[in-house]
């Protein structure tokens, strides 16, 4: 595939097809671009040329016979459905997928930065600016780190799953990246098992376990200012979820007042100007050149206008601040997701067996660098 080639699904799935034809190291797939949500999370899609859609189910299907190992990088909103691609066909009940894994920068039910009101694009703190930056040991800027905030298991390099420790760590977003060693976890530990683990208490410092995941714990610990226990975790992003909730009803509020009145502030408009409905018209350019000064003056002396422009200023001071409280459990909820991954994992080593066998693996294929 042309390293510009159109986005479409067919050469998408042809690019797959032939970069997968053969043995080799594993590829990393990169997606990023627009991202909705679907039906169910293996649904969840990002947007192609021509108006189709490529989702979990449709990448899985792409992967099957795949002669080397795929390692996803899904940057989108919603993009964390596209860890069911995690098993044969995106369908747990299949089971997993040889050699496949990969990392999203957020979960299958949320947004990820991008989508935020912020207009200043060299201000954002998206997942893959510090993934991508960590894995050439640099920050977010550029500049370099020490190699041990990176080098988590001391080996002299940097890894995918270290650059995402890093992400997970240092981002500013609401960005709540996941991996599919997480998705594992809560797949091998079946509901009732996966509750009881999830509700017990490491205590102030965790103990054993990946170091990855022990670096998220204690940087986001300290950051937050929180201490390494699930429960009291669980209560604070219970209580900003809360708030969240609140600041959207608001803003769900300020939008439909601000639609009702474009409605009034067009109605009036068209009712003296009716061509400016459709921009197509044939006569609608000579209308505007000959219009403008008397259409202004019309919005000037309107108060329709008068009360749209007050409601579209209410509506994005209630969106910040929507995104803003959002922004700020971002950290708490990877917080909380890492000491969940912590307690799951000893759960899955202590009943062994082919499941723990499988999460071993996956974290062997997140745990690859770039090729």
């Amino acid at each position: 595939m042309p390293r510009h080639g159109e986005a479409s699904l067919p050469a998408l799935e042809g690019a797959l097809k032939e970069a997968l034809a053969s043995p080799g190291p594993a590829l990393t797939l990169y997606l990023g671009g627009h991202g909705e949500r679907g039906e169910r999370h293996a649904q969840n899609y990002v947007a192609l040329w021509g108006g189709k859609r490529l989702d979990a189910v449709r990448l899985a299907g792409a992967l099957e016979g795949a002669r080397r190992p795929v390692r996803l990088v899904v940057t989108s909103c919603y993009g964390g459905g596209f860890v069911e691609a995690l098993f044969a066909g995106a369908d747990p009940a299949a089971g997993p997928a040889e050699g496949r894994c990969g990392f999203f920068a957020t979960t299958a039910d949320l947004p990820a930065t991008g989508c935020d009101p912020e207009p200043d694009r060299f201000g954002q703190e998206g997942y893959a600016l510090h993934l991508l930056h960590a894995l050439r040991g640099r920050d977010r800027d550029g500049r370099a780190l020490p190699a041990a905030e990176l080098d988590l298991d001391g080996d002299g390099r940097i890894s995918f799953a270290e650059a995402h420790a890093r992400a997970r760590i240092a981002l500013g977003s609401v960005d709540v990246p996941t991996a599919t060693s997480e998705r594992w976890l809560r797949h091998a530990l079946k509901t009732s098992e996966a509750r009881g683990a999830r509700a017990q208490e490491g205590g102030r410092e965790p103990g054993e376990g990946a170091p990855e995941e022990l670096a998220v714990v204690r940087a986001l610990a300290a950051r937050t200012g929180l201490p390494a226990s699930l429960t009291l975790v669980r209560r604070q992003l219970r209580e900003r979820e809360e708030k969240i909730d609140e600041a959207y009803g608001v803003y769900d509020d300020a939008a439909k007042a601000e639609d009702e009145a474009a409605r009034r502030t067009l109605a009036a408009l068209l009712a003296r100007w009716p061509v400016l409905d459709d921009p197509f018209h044939p006569e609608f350019a000579e209308l505007v050149r000959c219009q403008r000064g008397a259409i202004a003056a019309h919005l000037k002396r309107s108060a329709a206008y008068e009360d749209y422009r007050e409601a579209v200023r209410a509506a994005d001071e209630a969106e910040a601040e929507h995104w803003e409280l959002r922004r700020k459990a971002a950290p708490v909820e990877r917080l909380l997701r890492a000491l969940e991954n912590l307690a799951l994992a000893r759960t899955l080593a202590a009943r062994g067996g082919a499941a723990w066998a499988r999460y071993q693996a996956i974290l062997a294929c997140e745990r690859g660098r770039p090729e």
